[in-house]
């Protein structure tokens, strides 16, 4: 047994179908969004990674060039070492540096007169460094001490001080003297530092032989160190405001030295951050995000994780596209609802009439028949071909067939061959010129079998659209009157 789905129920699967589609469009249409601004991201801060890294190159840059003036004159005087530094324009060429330095190695045999050397030296000072010494005091087997600076002017604190008695200074300048490649140190409280900020200071050993192979030979032939001295807050404010990497916020955080794995409480160990920027409404947390990426970078002999973060913006899914794909489905599919709906109700409507119409007909072809029935004369119609559509019992009576053998017969199926003969011709008589015909004829009653003068009448029906459709008859038995 078949079974239909009603107009209206069609129109509610339409919307639900509709409605469906329209989310996983929507949602295929945010993902999208959201992955476009999540790779658009990824190259910002890529190109900010890259950016950082190369300011980073310039300084070991400066430190390489330091080394050469070392190696091309190893008894540099204090004032030609002021005029090399002097001549990098470091203030407008290289934000962020605090201070680049030239370190000895002293034996602590050699101490005494390495501070006399220092105290009388007046090649800048007149009255030379009379209050110099090894800081902090105290009797080691060597130190390196940072004898030439630049610039002197806030970086007082640290002329003599023993790299070797910072232990993130020390552990950065071994690692230099034993790879002999520069080496920065990890999070680090510069000594000079009198704020928050945190520093980093990047080694570059000095040897006293061309290029020693092993560490054994480095060791043996180190005479010191030169460094360059970053203040991450001034180097890092400068390059975010550059216009390429505008709007980003960065965290770094320092891992380790490179090829060791971090050590726990890494993730702790930020040494710089994006002050805050602008700030999410609460109200409006839902329609709102931001974009993240994360860079693993190597700086100077050192692991870093570079963490961006973007300003707060309009959630992906509220943008131009996932909306307009989200309200052009709801539309359609509102629309297509309205019209299924629309021709359900229409549909509806015409059920409901045609079971009118046809319970009427019913009454009236039932009322019709009934009258038919209680005509006491046979009653009989025919199609336009002549095969009986139907009777009344009267009828039945008279030709001895019920009327369900009758249905479809011609009237040589009924009659002896000289009354069906005559009945045809005056029946397309009748149909040829439609209009009503009586006449006269004799008949033998089936139901006595005796032989009856009848009176024929005879009339054209026609369809509701006017076109002919049969005829309709009554026998009138006159034989009495005779």
């Amino acid at each position: 047994m078949k079974t239909y789905l009603r107009p209206q129920s069609v129109a509610l699967i339409a919307l639900a179908c509709g409605a469906g589609a329209t989310l996983v469009a929507f949602y295929l249409a945010g993902r999208q969004v959201e992955r476009e601004a999540q790779a658009d991201f990824a190259i910002q801060a890529n190109l900010a990674t890259n950016l950082l890294e190369r300011r980073i190159q310039r300084y070991v840059d400066v430190l390489y060039g330091l080394e050469a003036l070392a190696y091309h004159d190893p008894n540099i005087t204090r004032p030609e070492f002021g005029r090399y530094v002097s001549a990098l324009d470091l203030g407008k060429r290289f934000p962020g540096v605090q201070a680049v330095e030239l370190v000895r190695r002293v034996a602590d045999h050699e101490r005494d007169e390495f501070v006399q050397r220092i105290r009388a030296d007046r090649s800048i000072s007149p009255t030379g460094y009379p209050s110099f010494d090894i800081r902090p005091s105290g009797r080691r087997d060597e130190y390196w001490v940072v004898d030439y600076l630049e610039p002197q002017a806030g970086n007082e604190p640290v002329f003599g001080l023993d790299v070797r008695t910072r232990t993130g200074a020390q552990a950065a300048a071994e690692r230099a003297l034993d790879t002999g490649e520069p080496t920065a140190t990890g999070r680090y409280r510069l000594a000079q530092e009198k704020g928050a900020s945190y520093g980093l200071v990047i080694y570059l050993p000095v040897y006293s032989a061309n290029a020693p192979r092993t560490v054994e030979e480095r060791r043996q032939a180190h005479r010191g160190f030169v460094n360059v001295v970053l203040r991450v807050d001034d180097m890092l404010a400068d390059m975010l405001g550059e216009p390429i990497i505008n709007g980003i916020r960065m965290r770094i955080n320092d891992l380790g030295p490179v090829g060791t794995q971090p050590p726990p409480g890494s993730d702790s160990a930020m040494f710089y951050r994006t002050p805050e920027g602008p700030q999410s409404d609460p109200q409006y947390l839902w329609a709102q995000s931001k974009q993240r990426h994360e860079r693993a970078v190597e700086v100077a002999g050192r692991q870093w994780r570079v963490q961006f973060e973007s300003d707060p913006d309009t959630s992906p899914w509220l943008t131009r596209f996932p909306l307009l794909v989200l309200g052009t489905g709801l539309a359609m599919t509102l629309m297509l609802y309205a019209l299924l709906w629309s021709l359900a109700r229409a549909r509806s409507d015409a059920v409901a009439l045609a079971d009118r119409a046809t319970s009427e007909l019913r009454t009236q072809l039932s009322f019709t028949q009934q009258l038919i029935e209680a005509i006491p004369n046979p009653v009989f119609f025919k199609d336009a071909r002549g095969r009986y559509l139907g009777c009344n019992r009267a009828f039945e009576d008279y030709v001895g067939q019920s009327r369900a053998d009758l249905v479809g017969k011609t009237v040589h199926d009924v009659a002896d061959s000289e009354l069906a003969d005559r009945s045809v011709l005056t029946d397309r008589a009748l149909l040829e010129q439609p209009g009503s015909q009586v006449y006269e004829t004799s008949v033998i009653y089936a139901k006595d079998g005796k032989r009856r003068d009848v009176l024929l009448n005879k009339a054209a029906f026609f369809t509701p659209t006017g076109e002919l459709a049969g005829l309709v008859g009554v026998v009138v038995d006159i034989t009495e009157r005779k």
